[in-house]
């Protein structure tokens, strides 16, 4: 079990100063610290610059992603065209972004569930992948992997790029087939 206590043990053992009242009360307590343990300030740069780079690198762009991908995919219910073959059964979304997008993949899945072989998802007609999208792929890889193989084939550049983000790669690598 990890508990992190930050400065906590230093200041109930009085090896360490709290900041004055006004500096607590207004953020600052940092500064202070810096100040009275001067050796902090390369963590705390080396720390603040990895957290500015995940969140320029990571969050904003999901979330400016995320923004952009409801805006455009607001009320519409996409159809899942579901091919049934000896091979199996591959569906082919038409969007793959929003909350109808995931609700149309989840109920052709469960339209799937019973049908042999190996069950995929053919993303050649879809431009972008969005969060609820790719979390319905994941669940429907442990399942469908787990019983006659799952793969999801034909994806773009962009919506490579949107797996990608979503940190979601493996369901691109095959790694699932049975």
């Amino acid at each position: 079990m990890f508990c992190h206590l930050g400065a906590v043990v230093n200041f109930t053992a009085g090896t360490v100063s709290r900041a004055p009242p006004w500096a607590q009360r207004s953020g600052l307590e940092w500064a202070f610290r810096i100040k009275e343990e001067p050796a902090l300030w390369k963590r705390y740069s080396r720390d603040g610059l990895r957290a500015t780079e995940l969140v320029a690198t990571r969050v904003l762009p999901a979330a400016l992603a995320a923004r952009a991908q409801r805006a455009s995919a607001a009320g519409k219910a996409p159809p899942v065209e579901i091919g049934r073959s000896a091979a199996g059964t591959v569906l082919r979304p038409a969007l793959a972004v929003g909350a109808a997008a995931a609700a149309a993949l989840r109920s052709a899945f469960a339209d799937c569930v019973a049908d042999p072989g190996r069950v995929s998802v053919d993303l050649s007609g879809v431009a972008a992948v969005g969060n609820e999208f790719a979390a319905t792929l994941l669940v429907a890889e442990g399942w469908f992997g787990a019983r006659g193989g799952f793969a999801v084939t034909g994806a773009g550049a962009a919506a490579r790029a949107d797996l990608h983000r979503l940190l979601c790669d493996e369901l691109l690598s095959g790694r699932t087939a049975s």
